[in-house]
């Protein structure tokens, strides 16, 4: 019940957030403070923030510490965007002018600066070109910068494409090379479910994105591909649309049905039910004990989420277990296969005098 009332509490807090002007919310302060609590800590409570200001549980601990998460977030985007602007200039200098994706690309396209906070830079750089830019970045002032080169959420295959289709935007008078909005929304949903939903700010992502779409937006090439990843954007954009209240109005998305197991699934991660942290171990390290088998497949156990996308399922009505067993079995089996040297890096862990070949 407590979770239930958290979970209420932060979908009222986030839906219609990015508007320029949201309207206020009120809740019962215990509800407020849990729900403060789980934002916080996934990078949305400045968005929390602007749905409270100028009314009484702004004046709360939790809405002050929302406040101060505001305030610290539009002080570090600006130092971000020196990183990305430094970044280009420096790359450019060497002829290589990449793509920037997530980060400061999604940001922008919030109202305030300060509502989407953001690590890494990431800059998406043809393969050609990838060991030479990171050999630049790491040669000067920018080795200790947050700039990422690797990308597991775009077609290699499709780099001219990507780069062909992209377009630039400015910042600050410098010229910033983005994904096109069909990719953009390609990549946040497929990086999104890859990483199983688990941040509730990353479904304000795609709203933005969805409710910033000027005319002229191609569906066709958006929704283009495999199945999977048209149901993995379709199926997004309704999530955004039935948990923060996204406009979908006039879109190909809009009354898309989604699976009845889907939004249970993300709010449970949400809620912090369904985590996935262990020790590392692999799972044939514990194969001479079941007990100690049995836990760590219980911590290991994938939601059904990753299930889907890791097994290539559709995202349908179907029960998620059989999947969920069959990525578990899967994962299972390439462990034993790699038993052999699990055992001798587990050995050199218990035998610290052995010279280490890395």
């Amino acid at each position: 019940m407590i979770d239930e009332v958290r979970l209420h509490a932060t979908t009222v807090l986030l839906a219609r957030s990015w508007d320029r002007d949201p309207a206020p919310v009120e809740l019962p302060g215990d509800a407020f403070a849990a729900a403060a609590e789980l934002l916080l800590a996934s990078g949305a409570g400045a968005l929390a923030w602007r749905r409270i200001r100028g009314g009484p549980l702004a004046a709360t601990a939790a809405g002050q510490q929302l406040r101060d998460a505001y305030r610290q977030h539009a002080i570090t985007a600006a130092a971000h965007e020196h990183v990305l602007k430094e970044s280009l200039r420096l790359l450019r200098e060497v002829g290589i002018d990449p793509i920037l994706t997530k980060g400061w690309s999604v940001a922008r396209l919030y109202p305030d600066p300060g509502l989407r906070p953001y690590g890494d830079v990431d800059l998406f750089v043809d393969s050609a070109d990838r060991a030479r830019a990171a050999a630049h970045l790491a040669a000067g002032e920018a080795q200790d910068w947050p700039v990422d080169l690797t990308h597991h959420d775009l077609p290699p295959e499709d780099a001219a494409g990507l780069f062909a289709r992209s377009r630039v935007v400015p910042l600050d008078g410098v010229p910033v090379r983005v994904l096109a909005p069909e990719d953009q929304l390609r990549q946040l949903t497929t990086h999104q479910l890859r990483h199983a939903l688990w941040r509730p700010l990353w479904l304000v992502d795609v709203a933005v994105l969805l409710e910033s779409l000027e005319p002229g937006f191609d569906w066709d090439r958006a929704l283009a591909g495999p199945r999977a990843v048209r149901d993995g954007v379709t199926c997004v954009a309704a999530l955004a649309g039935r948990l923060l209240g996204a406009r979908l109005d006039g879109t190909p998305l809009a009354g898309a049905r989604l699976p009845r197991w889907l939004a249970p699934a993300v709010t449970a991660q949400w809620a912090g039910l369904t985590t996935h942290y262990y020790d590392g171990v692999p799972l044939a390290a514990h194969l001479g004990s079941p007990r100690r088998l049995l836990a760590a497949i219980r911590q290991r156990w994938p939601s059904p989420i990753q299930a889907t996308v890791s097994r290539g399922a559709p995202f349908n009505d179907w029960p998620r277990w059989p999947f969920q067993v069959a990525d578990c079995a899967i994962r299972l089996l390439r462990s034993i296969a790699r038993l052999p040297s699990t055992r001798r890096a587990l050995e050199r862990r218990h035998n610290p005098c052995e010279p280490s070949m890395y």
